[in-house]
């Protein structure tokens, strides 16, 4: 897809390089030009104006782009005056950072597509780490439903998927494997690399570096984790 980004702060940026790691053609935009020139050799096309000037947004593909993500994350009022903009030139799809409450409820109040708290997010993901002990990562799901990544317990190493039982946690299921690997980076320093296998048959050996992906109810995720 092709995605413009407007805002390159830490968020903005840094969903910026998610995106074209994934493959998608990315058009940075802000105000700052230092943000800009850090930018510009590492996504597809990079350019310094002002998201709140019509006739400067004007120049970008609007026509061509698949999704338009308004990532300012200091000042409300550019971050409203920017989307307000974009609407009126663009019929895609819209993502909006939502700052604070009052941004939130004025984004959900003009029908954004859909609005991000980064923040927020990233706290509640951490707070459910904390809480479970040994959760790697956690996505929580409508209805105190969850998948999560946990370290491989002791008590499956080694065996086959067909010999696990955890029928006594009614909610879980074992959906696939991240296999832990290793890869050098730009400096030829060696670091951790991951692999999600897929759907694993029942014939599957799971070895002491595996990360065990679940699904199922919040409190049982954590009762599973935090036994073994």
């Amino acid at each position: 897809m092709k995605i413009i980004v407007v805002g390159l702060g830490n968020f903005g940026s840094s969903l910026a390089l998610a995106l074209m790691d994934e493959g998608h053609e990315v058009i940075g935009v802000d105000t700052n030009l230092d943000k800009v020139e850090k930018l510009q050799d590492r996504i597809t096309y990079c350019v310094k104006l002002d998201a709140t000037e019509l006739s400067s947004l004007r120049n970008l593909p609007f026509d061509l782009a698949d999704q338009a993500i308004i990532a300012i994350g200091e000042d409300v009022g550019a971050s409203i005056t920017a989307l307000a903009q974009v609407k009126k030139i663009f019929n895609g799809k819209i993502i909006a950072r939502s700052i604070n409450e009052i941004h939130h409820a004025i984004l959900e109040t003009i029908k954004i597509d859909e609005i991000v708290e980064p923040e927020a997010e990233f706290a509640h993901e951490l707070a459910k780490r904390i809480a479970l002990r040994k959760v790697i990562k956690s996505m929580s799901l409508p209805g105190a439903y969850e998948i999560a990544e946990i370290p491989m317990p002791d008590f499956m190493i080694g065996r086959k998927l067909s010999d696990i039982d955890i029928s006594r946690f009614e909610s879980l299921q074992i959906i696939t494997v991240i296999k832990k690997g290793v890869k050098q980076n730009l400096f030829k320093a060696n670091v951790n690399e991951y692999k999600t296998l897929g759907k694993i048959g029942s014939e599957y050996l799971f070895e002491a570096d595996d990360i065990l992906v679940l699904f199922g109810i919040n409190k049982q995720i954590e009762k599973f984790a935090n036994q073994y």
